[in-house]
């Protein structure tokens, strides 16, 4: 729908690095820029990306492309809207080709119901009929200024109030299900409101769009808070509630405060703390501390202080491990949750909490030791094994052994003991778990080594890519994919490459090899090593043929074909002795 050439020039005023640059902390080295790859988790940066090629690459998962790739993978959006997303952030207007001008996508249709649902549910707040909710916000000491900011709602107490506006307003009744916001009557004579008598709480995804709500109920009738359902533009475990409010104040602090609920989001930001984040009614998921990642480098834990809450912490810490964040924990001492807390000691008694916050790991040992007696020594036996089964998940050997250190002074133990029984842990861990890796790697193919540094030469450097051409035959690379790319090379110059090739395999060779560093060695040098290494196996394998021959027809007693063969032998080991001088 976009003409090619519209996007061509997208893609050229599109500077990958300052684009990227804007989700990741990436850092100049060499030619080209790093940074930990925000779509597998990694301690050592490996993410790459090129201003002169305009590429990315992860050389740890393999994940890459251009522009286009990266916010298609980072924003959940396909082609078109990753070009128009790109097209808009650097003031390009796109029109779509002729006939398709008043043609929106589905997903936008579905963003303009939710949008106008959010309306109608803010406009219900705000007249006679959201009387017993802004009652409720008051009660919970929520400013105007947040109440607007955060968009908050009323689904009235009706059947068909919001099914009737959205309808009046043209939006189809398929459309209006597929969001969430209608359900069918069980005798299939219609539909209802999913919402009704409750404070909404519009979801956003990170660039502020309504992708769902979230419903609080004003009348002691359960669930408490009824969220949407999953849809087309809605995923509980891909979204955090406040995120696209408080990305930028993340950004700025480096940290990000998680909480459990809704209310405690708002208490937060009005406190002046917009770094804050809650899940949406679901387990903190991979993928939600993820797009954490993008934004922050530490996340403080600030759950509910009930036996639920610590429950929560330990998974969501898991999970934030799992992604390479750091985690501290806040202890909120006699109150429930951070609205309460805020509520009653004010903001700065909370900013002094979030300063003396616990590391996560640090957090979970005292909690250990606190639930023994280790005065006496069977519970302090306990406590220590405990920790030690605790201290062997620790991936980090460094951090492994300092808070094995600390667990060993609070519980009055000896550190070598319990460094013992942390092993001893770690070892059963390892044998009955998954499967042990081999410690030491497969020795280097050296066919395949060389037919690599081929593709890598001949991407690289006309030079090279010359000399190739006329050292060897296509046939005589082993690996198709090399094939492959040596045949589209003899029309398409490597940098469009990756545009007309179909397989992963091939995308991810060329980018690899577009993004590694030149080689200081003579080029034509490398070049005629390796096609001496190619051609070497090649003749390897016709002679072990030709003495198959041999040894067949000398069974059967053809002794002038076996001369042949023999001649045949002799000329292939000559020319094999040429290729390996």
């Amino acid at each position: 729908m976009i003409p090619k050439e519209k996007v061509e020039e997208i893609r050229e005023k599109s500077d990958i690095v300052a684009i990227i640059s804007e989700y990741l902390p990436i850092k100049k080295r060499g030619k080209n820029y790093l940074a930990l790859c925000p779509f597998h988790s990694e301690k050592t940066a490996s993410f790459t990306v090129s201003q002169d090629k305009q590429l990315f690459h992860c050389f740890g998962c393999g994940e890459g492309g251009n522009v286009f790739a990266f916010i298609m993978k980072m924003e959940k959006m396909d082609f078109p809207e990753a070009v128009g997303f790109l097209a808009e952030k650097i003031g390009i207007e796109v029109e779509k080709s002729k006939g398709n001008a008043a043609l929106k996508t589905y997903k936008d249709h579905l963003y303009e119901i939710t949008e106008m649902a959010c309306k109608f549910f803010r406009a219900n707040l705000e007249s006679n009929r959201g009387e017993s909710a802004r009652a409720y916000v008051s009660t919970r000491k929520i400013s105007p200024e947040t109440e607007g900011k955060f968009r908050l709602g009323f689904a009235e107490d009706d059947f068909g109030a919001l099914f009737k506006h959205l309808l009046s307003r043209g939006a189809k009744v398929e459309d209006i299900e597929a969001v969430g916001l209608i359900l069918p009557r069980k005798e299939k004579t219609g539909y209802y409101d999913r919402f009704r008598g409750r404070l909404m709480f519009p979801i956003c995804d990170v660039r502020g769009r309504v992708i769902g709500f979230s419903g609080r109920a004003l009348k002691d009738e359960p669930p408490k808070y009824l969220n949407s359902p999953d849809s087309v533009i809605f995923s509980k475990g891909d979204n955090l509630f406040g995120l696209n409010l408080g990305k930028d104040e993340i950004k700025k602090r480096k940290y990000s405060i998680l909480v459990e609920g809704n209310v405690d989001v708002l208490s937060a930001h009005e406190a002046g703390f917009q770094n804050t984040v809650a899940p949406l009614g679901t387990a903190f998921t991979l993928n939600q501390a993820k797009l954490l990642k993008r934004f922050a480098d530490i996340v403080v834990l600030a759950f509910d202080s009930d036996a639920a809450g610590f429950a929560a912490s330990e998974r969501a810490y898991e999970v934030l491990n799992e992604a390479e964040l750091m985690v501290r924990i806040l202890d909120l001492g006699k109150y429930k949750d951070p609205d309460e807390f805020i509520k009653a000691e004010g903001p700065k008694a909370f900013e002094d909490k979030l300063k003396v916050s616990m590391p996560a790991m640090e957090f979970k040992v005292h909690r250990i030791i606190s639930r023994y007696n280790i005065k006496e020594i069977e519970p302090r036996s306990r406590a220590a094994y405990e920790v030690a089964g605790l201290l062997a998940k620790e991936k980090d050997r460094i951090v492994q052994k300092e808070y094995l250190k600390l667990a060993a002074k609070l519980i009055g133990t000896d550190e070598e003991l319990l460094t013992a029984e942390m092993r001893k842990r770690s070892f059963y861990k390892r044998s009955y778990g998954a499967p042990l890796k081999a410690i030491t790697k497969r020795p280097p193919d050296k066919v395949a080594e060389a037919e690599k540094s081929l593709i890598y030469l001949a991407l690289t450097s006309e030079e090279a890519y010359g000399l190739i051409k006329e050292g060897i035959e296509l046939d005589e690379l082993s690996d198709p994919n090399y094939r492959e790319i040596f045949n589209k090379l003899e029309t398409i110059p490597a940098i469009h490459l990756e545009e007309v090739l179909g397989s992963e395999d091939q995308k991810r060779i060329v980018r690899e090899s577009l993004l590694s560093e030149s080689p200081a060695a003579d080029i034509s040098l490398m070049v005629k090593d390796c096609i001496n290494v190619v051609k070497g196996f090649n003749i390897k394998k016709q002679i072990d043929r030709v003495r198959q021959d041999i040894n067949e027809q000398e069974k059967s007693g053809n002794f002038e074909t076996v001369k042949k063969l023999n001649s045949e032998y002799k000329s292939l080991s000559e020319i094999l002795r040429t290729v390996a001088r």
